[in-house]
């Protein structure tokens, strides 16, 4: 049809411009036809000087007042008109056409085959009643499915650089989208034109389904990407390039740098983080931030999970995993971010850092004891249980009632009216001259095969730490609890030590926290709680450790480990002083002075020289302590452990007879244990706070009845011979009412 018009204008006598405007469709099928015909082909773009210039469309009319001597045919197919002023807009379109539409051209016919400008040319006819059929012909078929994507930056190497090419491209009939790569805006533009604005737009572009937002890098992270897809051709070969992939060990390293690659892995982890192993690294990939502000608030993204969340566990613990990458400084940050909502803040604390670890000892003694410690900091849980003190007599259960109050005085950082009133009253009886001395405990250790590892200032508040952490090591447990000479100072303290025939050492650095500079603790307005605790467990850990190492690798067969004397931080908080003054020039925070005459202290005791005071009180003129002191008499002073720590005889068996125990509120939990072999020591069985003694039915069974079970349910019980920890046992009670109708369930 359209064909056809444009050989009924050839043949005419009409020498002005015809115009024919097609659809991509006919426009095709057009140019198929005349490349058969005796026509000539004047293309826009060669009007183009430079690659990025405009047409240039004086020269074009200047060009067409000659065609019919210039060329060898006198019809004339202009070309590229109708795709160059679709990009200029309506206004300048119908402007162009006006002037061409009554352009003479001699002799020659001259058409010019134009897309996307329909409407422009039934504006000319609507406005020059001149301008009919004779001059032009619109096509049914207008559709086009042009679009152009315009950049000022190469994207790769299919994009068209300039006006010319772009003309170039569109003379030979090209459809679809097209990026174009110039300096000009065409904001007037006929066409729909996509701006890429930016590097970011670009890569948009070229990837399928990018889901990145602009904000995770910058300007330079994107011209970076950009130039490695030119050359790469795919994100997934960018990555691949590069060795890109999650692997916890690795995370910091590749992330936490200033080159664009630890960017780009950034981005690596945003495209798969549903395929990322670690939950909490996945969690953090779901906020749209800046790479800068990723690696910043990577720890703190934690905050905004509520505890009762369904996946905060999960997330809490691939965090964990995560935190002994970054520094102390980073997790302090975090730990002042987290403070804002106390009531979350200490379920998002790890036992991992130093610095959190003093964190949950700061919140204990402000707000108490979270339900979730033994969960975030399992040691200072281990610390705060109950430890039952072996013995017979009454005196061993009021030494378990004082160092469990001991020790919820000490974390809590208050001192209790029931504290007080054990303290006096120990101060006046003090029982504990009825324990065996240090020195006779450890006299009986002293031989070949044996290791003393001497920790000053080791007092019995860490005794229920040391024996959940050795049994953890899978060591057998001795505990004796001794008292120390006093005054409780070193240097008559510690014959213990030099006394010993074979391979020692001295651990210093528990007195170095509690009392001495180095330490790096200093009690005062602004460290007022008891975070040095914290540091107190990591050197007991640290020694525990030592031996399961040491006798582990056959070089001992015991590992003792004894004290010069304990120490008390109840003493330092409490701030009394007594109404002497004393020459002690500092000695000992005024716990003890050299004796004088005349004093009237009911509260304290003379020996070896020394007054020395039994409650909480000090001497004036004394040196402020620390955070802790000894060289008194009180308790947490006096008493220090020893601790026989050994490889467990693992030929020993020791298991429950007939499980599932039958217990009502009447009727408490008894039943037997086999030994699979002769034992010469009692067997004990400790539950909770209370050692229960075995009754011997033959050489290889025993009974016991535990009272205080009387409830279904499963109880951890630990099995001792003698004092030493041999296993754990779980013992299954249920109610008679239940077993009961289990009689009759066939």
């Amino acid at each position: 049809m359209a064909l056809n018009h444009i050989k009924k204008y050839f043949e005419s006598k009409t020498f002005k411009p015809y115009f024919v405007s097609v659809g991509d469709k006919t426009y095709n099928d057009l140019l198929v036809e005349l490349n058969l015909m005796q026509v000539d082909f004047i293309n826009l773009s060669d009007y183009c000087l430079y690659e990025d210039k405009f047409p240039d469309i004086d020269k074009l009319r200047n060009d067409l007042l000659t065609v019919d001597v210039d060329y060898n045919y006198g019809n004339i197919i202009v070309l590229g008109l109708g795709e160059w002023l679709a990009l200029m807009g309506s206004k300048k379109t119908y402007e162009i056409l006006n002037q061409f539409k009554d352009f003479r051209i001699g002799t020659a016919h001259v058409c010019f085959l134009l897309r996307f400008i329909h409407s422009e040319l039934l504006m000319i006819e609507k406005n020059d009643i001149r301008f009919d059929y004779r001059r032009y012909f619109i096509s049914d078929d207008s559709i086009s499915n042009l679009s152009i994507s315009l950049c000022a930056t190469k994207i790769n190497d299919n994009d068209l650089v300039g006006i010319k090419n772009y003309l170039k491209c569109l003379e030979k009939g090209f459809s679809g989208e097209v990026v174009l790569n110039s300096n000009h805006k065409f904001l007037d533009s006929l066409l729909p034109i996509h701006f890429i604005k930016n590097h970011y737009d670009a890569i948009k572009r070229l990837c399928f389904n990018f889901s990145v937002s602009k904000e995770c890098g910058s300007d330079d992270n994107w011209e970076f990407l950009l130039s490695e897809l030119n050359t790469e051709k795919s994100l997934e070969n960018v990555f691949s390039k590069f060795n890109l992939n999650f692997d916890e060990n690795s995370f910091c390293d590749k992330l936490f740098g200033s080159e664009n690659v630890n960017w780009l892995y950034y981005l690596y982890l945003k495209f798969y983080s549903s395929n990322i192993s670690n939950k909490y690294v996945q969690f953090t990939l779901k906020y749209n931030v800046s790479f800068e502000e990723y690696r910043q608030r990577f720890l703190s993204f934690f905050i905004d999970v509520n505890h009762k969340d369904a996946y905060y566990e999960e997330l809490y613990l691939d965090r964990k995993k995560m935190i002994k990458y970054f520094s102390e400084p980073e997790i302090a940050a975090f730990v002042n971010l987290n403070k804002e909502n106390i009531e979350e803040s200490v379920y998002r604390l790890t036992d991992y850092s130093l610095v959190e670890k003093q964190e949950i000892i700061t919140y204990i003694s402000l707000y108490g004891i979270p339900k979730c410690l033994s969960f975030i900091y399992n040691d200072l849980y281990l610390y705060l249980k109950n430890y039952s003190f072996v013995g017979n007599g009454d005196y061993y259960k009021f030494l378990s009632l004082y160092f469990t109050e001991y020790k919820n005085c000490k974390i809590s950082n208050k001192i209790s009216t029931e504290m007080l009133d054990m303290v006096d009253k120990e101060s006046k009886n003090r029982n504990y001259n009825r324990l065996s001395t240090r020195d006779s405990i450890v006299l009986k250790y002293n031989k070949k095969g044996n290791f003393l590892c001497w920790i000053d200032a080791l007092g019995v508040e860490y005794l229920s730490y040391i024996y959940e952490k050795a049994n953890n090591k899978g060591l057998m447990v001795s505990i004796n609890v001794g008292r120390s000479e006093l005054p409780t100072i070193t240097t008559i303290n510690k014959s213990f030590y030099n006394d010993w025939s074979f391979d020692k050492r001295k651990e210093e650095r528990l007195d170095d926290i509690k009392h001495k500079d180095k330490g790096g603790y200093f009690y005062g307005p602004s460290n007022l709680y008891p975070i040095h605790l914290a540091s107190e467990l990591e050197v007991i850990d640290h020694v525990i450790n030592d031996a399961a190492v040491n006798l582990a690798l056959r070089k001992y067969d015991n590992y003792i480990i004894a004290s010069d004397h304990g120490s008390s931080r109840l003493a330092v908080i409490y701030k009394k002083e007594e109404k002497y003054d004393t020459d002690t020039h500092g000695e000992h925070s005024g716990r003890c002075c050299k004796s004088f005459s005349g004093y009237d202290l009911p509260f304290a005791t003379e020996e070896n020289g020394y007054i020395v005071l039994a409650d909480y009180g000090r001497f004036k003129g004394s040196r402020a302590a620390n955070v802790e002191v000894h060289g008194g008499a009180c308790l947490e002073e006096v008493l220090v452990p020893i601790i026989s720590l050994s490889l467990k005889d693992s030929s020993i068996i020791i298991k429950i007879v007939n499980n599932n125990v039958k217990v009502d509120y009447k009727t408490p939990a008894e039943f037997d244990i086999y030994i699979n072999k002769k034992i010469s020591d009692d067997l004990n069985i400790k539950y909770e706070n209370t050692i229960y003694k075995s009754t011997l039915i033959d050489d290889n069974h025993y009974k016991i009845v535990i009272d205080d079970i009387k409830k279904a349910g499963v109880y951890m019980l630990d099995a001792y011979i003698g004092s030493n920890l041999m296993t754990r046992l779980e013992l299954v009670t249920k109610g008679k009412s239940a077993a009961i109708n289990d009689d009759f369930d066939f």
